[in-house]
């Protein structure tokens, strides 16, 4: 009994050391998401679970303290939620980089015209308690390429945030999280 209680404990133990690592597995990953302003990084808003799936990459967020409605979330091409200053801005989340749209050297073997971008198909719905938790697919995409880049949430849906860009706003990120 004492010895089944033992290796109980064990158990528990690696599993909550993989899970604060961030790595659950090979093929799934816990992201933690914090709030970002152009002074800095806020308050962490709760997790985005990134799992393989047959169909895609499955981000299914659970976060709090959003504003309700629809908003962006993509994939970044830089490991830093920091603040950037872009074309003279202090920017939230800028030093995230752009969008990150996987191209054929990056991904060999895959046919020309399969390269995929997160930016234009992918909402998060948050709900009018301010709560997200549905889950979104990200075709073509896997875990794996996307190691040390980063989830952002930008403060509306894609069609209002690229409206945004091309009127040379500055873009609406409000949450960001690096993928381990």
């Amino acid at each position: 009994m004492r010895a089944t209680a033992v290796a109980c404990v064990g158990t528990a133990v690696l599993l909550a050391a993989l899970v604060f690592a961030g790595r659950v597995s090979a093929d799934e990953a816990r992201i933690r998401i914090t709030l970002v302003t152009p002074v800095g990084i806020g308050a962490t808003i709760g997790t985005v679970r990134a799992a393989d799936t047959g169909g895609g990459l499955r981000l299914t967020p659970l976060l709090k303290g959003l504003a309700p409605g629809p908003h962006s979330i993509s994939i970044h091409a830089n490991g830093d939620c920091g603040p950037a200053e872009i074309n003279g801005t202090k920017v939230a989340g800028g030093a995230a980089g752009g969008t990150f749209t996987p191209t054929k050297a990056e991904r060999p073997g895959k046919a020309p015209g399969t390269d995929v971008s997160l930016a234009p198909s992918l909402v998060l719905t948050v709900d009018k308690d301010g709560i997200a938790r549905t889950a979104v697919t990200a075709p073509g995409l896997r875990l794996e390429e996307l190691k040390g880049r980063t989830i952002v949430i930008e403060g509306g849906a894609p069609s209002e945030t690229d409206k945004a860009k091309a009127a040379g706003e500055a873009e609406m990120r409000v949450a960001c999280g690096v993928i381990p």
